[in-house]
């Protein structure tokens, strides 16, 4: 996988976590209200029993019940963001330890060139322009693996 599509996927899981926390607050703000329009309807209709009455609570329970199952499908596209992040985050971790091992590989090339005066000024040049380059891919993954961090936090953070 390219680095490239981690982050583009580490944005759509920091998307998709802040849309399924609002969406699971919506709902929770319905069942709060559908139980308490429950609630009434079933006082109401302890006194005096009316099909239409009996109709509204079939209603509302149904209604209750479409949203719990909402809520929990939205908890089940949580764990499968998570298990997705899980997934990136591992492999971004060692791509990150591999392109740290470049970069001693690469100083210590460096470094063994200064000591070859003739070898040093031929190679110098080119191992710069591979360190600068590996240089700031190590900090693109390293900031591809902050942000997945970030994403998971954000999944951690919503309350069903």
């Amino acid at each position: 996988m390219r680095l490239e599509e981690i982050e583009k996927r580490q944005e759509v899981q920091q998307s998709e976590a802040e849309a399924i926390g609002q969406e699971v607050k919506e709902h929770k703000e319905r069942l709060g209200q559908l139980e308490e329009s429950l609630q009434q309807l079933q006082a109401a209709s302890s006194d005096v029993e009316s099909d239409e009455l009996n109709q509204a609570i079939q209603e509302t329970q149904h209604a209750r019940q479409e949203t719990e199952t909402r809520v929990e499908g939205l908890r089940e596209q949580r764990e499968e963001l998570v298990a997705e992040n899980e997934s990136l985050t591992q492999r971004c971790d060692q791509a990150l330890e591999k392109r740290h091992g470049a970069q001693q590989l690469m100083e210590q090339m460096l470094s063994g060139f200064t000591l070859d005066r003739e070898g040093a000024d031929a190679a110098n040049p080119a191992i710069h322009r591979v360190t600068q380059a590996l240089d700031k891919d190590t900090q693109r993954s390293a900031q591809a693996l902050e942000d997945l961090k970030e994403a998971r936090q954000r999944l951690d953070a919503l309350s069903f």
